[in-house]
């Protein structure tokens, strides 16, 4: 099987923001943030938010064996709020149960999240989920 370079299918937010200003009305940017890095993520926020206007990133939920809950993610995750980034899309590195019918459950089982966290990402996402945010 031949090796692929993924880094030749990634398509940099510079492009990207130049096909959302072509259509505007049709297309939303956003950004993928180089998570085994923290403060380049930030670094590349802030740019792709001052710069783009971007306002919505992805991110894995298990970065280079770290799970996306750990304590040296937090400065990034702040930075989005912070930001007023209004999508946070979070990938998986697991497959999809699609017989899986209540994952805001599963909060009470991340570790190093505070009440407070667990309570501020199920208001959020039912906001979302109603159409009020």
């Amino acid at each position: 099987m031949a090796s692929i370079d993924l880094h030749t299918h990634v398509v940099p937010p510079d492009i990207i923001a130049a096909m959302v200003a072509a259509y505007p009305a049709r297309l939303r940017g956003m950004a993928t943030l180089p998570m085994q890095d923290p403060d380049a993520a930030i670094t590349e926020l802030e740019r792709v938010v001052k710069d783009y206007r971007f306002k919505a990133v992805e991110m894995g939920s298990s970065i280079e064996g770290e799970q996306l809950t750990h304590p040296k993610f937090r400065p990034v995750l702040r930075t989005i709020e912070q930001l007023g980034a209004d999508r946070v899309v979070i990938g998986s590195d697991n497959p999809f149960d699609m017989g899986y019918s209540d994952p805001l459950g599963e909060l009470d089982t991340v570790p190093n999240l505070t009440a407070q966290e667990k309570e501020q990402i199920r208001s959020s996402t039912a906001r979302i989920l109603l159409g009020e945010a």
